[in-house]
């Protein structure tokens, strides 16, 4: 074949050992020449026309590539339109037989695939199968982004020896803390009221007077409205530390900190405090924040303690509040460097705000805390829940054997997620014999410890399709099905109800709906939104930008996660409230709290959390467009970034993601000396003037223009460097956007389609934890119909996702 050949042309020649003698000979007599006439010239060696040359490479290229141009070709998007074109009858034969090749190649390498548990899912499901909330997931490999931008995708889920020998130690490790051997374990902690100047009195936890190992004292600011009762201490709003580089650093103030010279440093935690609110004058509520941390060399390290609770009732009712956790996952003090214990680097510190948000210049609610109880390790019953969810009650339990095939048959029901295979339970079995001979005569449960772990790194459990001999697509079983839907909205394992479904044979299409609403109004659901969100919308690229706070000094470390949240609490408003998906373009509400919209300029938010509120127009809000968690994650951390922004939208929310720029192109330096006093449009017309840059930049470049108002970090702004922002942008074919609002309607007028059937596209790859090939192309375009007839609502494109073939289908 010649060199000087269309790229999908080397791609076809690498897959005619699949189609056979017949079919090279076709290819080389009525298709070959087509591409020679056709598409040579701007995509052979010698020119490169978008990087589209593949010249050299095999069939083991990406296919997310050809799947675009065999759709150009059908759709006439090329060849380009001031350039020869093929006949009807040229175009079908030159995209049938790439369609039909693209077939093949999406069979062989998309055939069955065993998707290993990500560790978000291992570790959300460690979590559940255990009742114990531990945060293991950095001691395991970060996961490899698939082409789609998700971390659930069979193909990278690889498995290595140094995942074997960490999944190994951390079964070990939460089969550890499951199981509790011996008596019950002495409890640590304090009641502690206050005197009038704030000063920690102590009692034991069964009452007894006695002085613990606490101390107290309040970090405030001078003149912060800080109060001293006789019996408890008052709290104005807090103020968050400004100037620090690292979010969980220094802490608000006024804080009440309580300081704990002994702890220990594993177990279950409970805070109870008790308040009240004193903020009848203000006309709003205090809200209840409880923080656990340690002192460094510079501040303090804190991390929040379950969700912030609003505090209403009055100081002669006061309401007690609880607060639960593990030792384990908190930041503790590095008690290795042992200063004799004396100093704050030693001590661990229960930390108390009013975490109500006011206005710069208001003061807000007051907070009253009347007393603090800390408890550990802390369990309503004994032993815990989680020893009694292995060891399960039984007639049979003097009968050893017996009762312990009755916990391994129990425990692999739900570690398996399905009912266990008699070789599996007799494998345990084995093992358990081995283990109770060697445990000593009272050590029953001490063997079982030691064996549970060998479930947990068994394919069975790491897998959520197990590997079979037949490699021909089936049906998925009750069980798969249930794990299916289960790992797609919950990132985790099937609850009871699901399980019972399966069991009784009855998860069938007719059930999927009603199981998917039910999941989805679950408290677990959270899991669905932010990793589906996250990924589909590269959430990640904030923690990849250092924010110049040199020229953005108004930028706190903390936003990073109020931003996050806006985005979350944004797709979960639309998601449960069923309404359309088109609200992610442009909505007439956002969702912010007081931090935000400070940020955002948006006057009229009290409060702690976040919530819907309704924009006028010189809000300048709404939509995804419109928020920092995008702008900010794809600006230079100095300036806007109108290239960085328009590859966004394009790849993100119109799944047309342009090639990679050629090699040797320089980022755009928004911030060079030479660079800074041309106005945007100048500034990309110099980047891009190369003719292999500038057909991509022609169609991704208006789009980052037109958000040229929104500054590094997300605020309105009308003028930069003293110009006055110009956001007009123009397509090459003379389509004008008007700043963000003509973004915005050309959107909605000009590319509905294609957002609809990018999102479909998104959420059926991020379901199926695989890549869609051109065999997904029929129940694509079946899910765009539904979805547009259901006025986009992303819970009925979800519910057709769930009934479709390939979501039923191994």
């Amino acid at each position: 074949m010649n060199r000087k050949s269309f790229s999908s042309v080397i791609v076809v020649a690498a897959w005619l050992p699949l189609l056979g003698e017949a079919a090279d000979k076709a290819f080389q007599k009525d298709v070959e020449p087509l591409f020679k006439k056709y598409c040579v010239h701007c995509h052979g060696p010698e020119k490169q026309k978008g990087r589209i040359s593949l010249d050299g490479l095999n069939a083991k290229m990406d296919t997310p590539l050809w799947r675009k141009a065999y759709s150009q070709l059908k759709k006439g998007e090329m060849p380009p339109k001031n350039e020869a074109q093929p006949s009807p009858r040229e175009r079908e034969l030159m995209a049938g037989w790439l369609g039909s090749v693209l077939k093949k190649a999406g069979a062989v390498r998309n055939g069955v695939i065993f998707r290993r548990l990500n560790r978000h899912e291992y570790n959300n499901t460690l979590n559940a199968l255990f009742g114990i909330v531990l945060d293991i997931e950095g001691m395991l490999p970060p996961e490899r982004v698939s082409a789609d931008g998700f971390l659930n995708n069979g193909s990278e889920l690889i498995m290595s020896p140094l995942h074997f020998e960490y999944y190994l130690k951390i079964a070990r490790h939460f089969v550890d803390k499951a199981i509790v051997i011996g008596e019950r374990p002495e409890r640590t902690g304090f009641q502690a009221s206050f005197t009038g100047n704030a000063r920690l009195v102590g009692r034991y936890l069964d009452g007894r007077p006695g002085k613990p190992d606490a101390s107290s004292t309040v970090r405030k600011r001078t003149g912060d409205g800080t109060k001293y009762r006789p019996r408890s201490v008052v709290l104005p709003p807090a103020i968050r530390a400004k100037g620090v580089q690292i979010e969980a650093r220094q802490g608000a103030k006024p804080m009440l900190e309580i300081r704990l010279k002994e702890f220990p440093d594993e177990g279950a935690f409970r805070i109870r405090v008790k308040a009240s609110s004193l903020g009848k004058k203000s006309g709003h509520h205090p809200w209840l924040g409880v923080m656990f941390g340690n002192h460094l060399d510079d501040g303090i390290e804190l991390k929040q303690i379950g969700l912030l609770k609003e505090v209403t009732t009055s100081s002669s009712r006061p309401e007690t509040f609880e607060f639960h956790g593990r030792m384990e996952n908190l930041p503790l003090p590095f008690r290795e460097k042992n200063l004799g214990l004396q100093g704050d680097l030693n001590k661990a510190s229960i930390c108390i705000k009013n975490a109500f948000e006011p206005d710069e210049k208001g003061s807000g609610p007051l907070l009253e805390i009347h007393s603090v109880e800390f408890e550990v390790p802390f369990s309503e019953q004994w032993p815990p829940k989680s020893h009694r969810s292995i060891f399960i009650n039984s007639r049979n339990r003097e009968n050893e054997p017996v009762y312990a095939r009755e916990i391994f048959t129990h425990f692999l029901r739900q570690a398996y997620r399905r009912p266990p295979e008699e070789r599996e339970v007799k494998g345990m079995m084995a093992l358990w014999k081995s283990a109770r001979a060697v445990a000593g005569k009272e050590a029953f449960e001490k063997s079982i410890r030691d064996v549970l772990p060998a479930a947990l790194v068994a394919p069975a459990f790491l897998y959520l399709v197990e590997p079979s001999a037949a490699s021909e697509s089936r049906k998925l079983n009750n069980h798969e099905l249930a794990s299916r839907l289960s790992y797609f909205l919950w990132s985790a394992m099937p609850d009871a109800a699901l399980n019972q479904l399966a069991d009784q044979g009855k998860l069938d299409e007719s059930a999927l709906p009603a199981q998917a609403r039910r999941l989805l109004a679950d408290v677990r659901s959270s899991q669905f939104v932010e990793n589906f969100t996250s990924q589909w919308l590269d959430l990640g690229a904030l923690e990849r930008v250092a924010v110049d706070r040199k020229q953005h000094p108004t930028y706190q470390p903390y936003l990073r996660k109020a931003m996050r949240a806006e985005t979350y609490g944004f797709f979960a408003e639309i998601l449960h409230d069923d309404l359309s998906a088109l609200n992610l373009i442009d909505s007439s509400f956002v969702y912010i709290n007081p931090l935000l919209a400070r940020h955002y300029g948006i006057q009229r938010v009290r409060g702690a959390q976040f919530r819907r509120v309704e924009v006028r127009p010189e809000d300048h809000r709404g939509g995804l467009l419109t928020q920092s968690s995008f702008l900010t994650g794809h600006s230079s951390g100095l300036d806007s970034h109108p290239i960085k922004r328009g590859n966004w939208l394009l790849s993100r929310l119109l799944n047309d993601p342009p090639p990679p720029p050629p090699p040797n192109v320089p980022e755009l330096n928004r911030g060079n000396p030479a660079v800074a006093p041309l106005s945007v449009r100048e500034q990309l017309k110099q980047h891009s003037d190369r003719e292999d840059c500038r057909g991509c930049h022609e169609k991704m470049d208006p789009f980052g223009i037109s958000l040229e108002n929104y500054n590094a970090v997300g605020q309105w702004r009308d003028a930069r460097g003293g110009r006055k922002v110009d956001a007009e942008a123009t397509f090459s074919d003379g389509t004008r956007l008007d700043g963000v609002v003509g973004l915005k309607q050309f959107l909605l007028q000009k590319r509905r389609d294609q957002f609809a059937r990018a999102l479909v596209s998104k959420l059926l790859a991020y379901a199926l934890g695989r890549s869609l090939t051109i065999d997904d192309e029929p129940i694509v375009r079946q899910l765009v119909v539904v979805f547009g007839k259901n006025g986009y609502r992303i819970k009925s494109l979800i519910e057709a996702i769930v009934v479709s073939e390939p979501f039923r289908t191994k």
